[in-house]
């Protein structure tokens, strides 16, 4: 039996990416709702060919796993406490990989799983 596969165009959430020009610079930006369907295909289309004991991707894969929580249409008291976990394993290990600060909108993870209790 063949499966049909499903048209590309239905998965429409990732678009070209729209360049700016300017006589300086030239950049390539995207919205979010875009990098946040990247991220979340990204796994099904490069997963297999990233080692698993990538210290990189396995923090990529924490980020999906927040994200998972943070837009569930329901949570309990402990996901929340699950959330605070992976938000602090996050952080901590993207400070030790990368060496760089946080941007202020990966600290306002901290803040999450104490708006969800709320």
């Amino acid at each position: 039996m063949y499966w049909k596969l499903p048209n590309v165009e239905m998965f429409n959430c990732i678009q070209s990416y729209r360049t700016i020009s300017t006589e300086h610079c030239s950049f390539c930006f995207t919205l979010a709702a875009q990098m946040w369907c990247l991220g979340r295909y990204l796994p099904l289309l490069v997963g297999d060919l990233v080692p698993e004991e990538n210290e990189m991707w396995q923090n990529f894969i924490l980020l999906l796993q927040i994200e998972e929580i943070v837009f569930a249409p329901k949570t309990t008291v402990q996901l929340a406490a699950y959330l605070d976990v992976l938000v602090g394993e996050y952080l901590e290990d993207f400070h030790r990989l990368y060496k760089r600060p946080l941007l202020p909108k990966q600290h306002f993870m901290v803040h999450y799983p104490r708006q969800i209790v709320r």
